[in-house]
């Protein structure tokens, strides 16, 4: 979807080195900047909902666990019948 171009040439009219980054997108199904912007907006809104999703899920865990900690420390420990000498 997206690659970085990086050109390194040196200007001898200026003596210094010019360095030049191009980035290239990829859109498929793009024909204008218009597209790639609303596929751009489309894909940004799947990935807020994706991380929405997972936080919920993160949180409904994060509860499970409180729940079976607070829950293991009220279970008293099995009694073992004293030992005949």
């Amino acid at each position: 979807m997206r690659k970085d171009f990086e050109s390194i040439e040196w200007d001898s009219e200026k003596n210094a080195v010019v360095i030049t980054t191009q980035t290239q997108v990829n859109i498929d199904g793009a024909e204008n900047i218009e597209d790639v912007k609303e596929k751009l907006k489309g894909r940004l809104k799947s990935i807020v909902g994706q991380v929405k999703n997972l936080k919920a899920e993160a949180e409904d865990i994060k509860s499970m666990l409180n729940k079976l900690e607070g829950k293991a420390e009220t279970i008293p420990a099995p009694v073992q019948p004293p030992e005949k000498l």
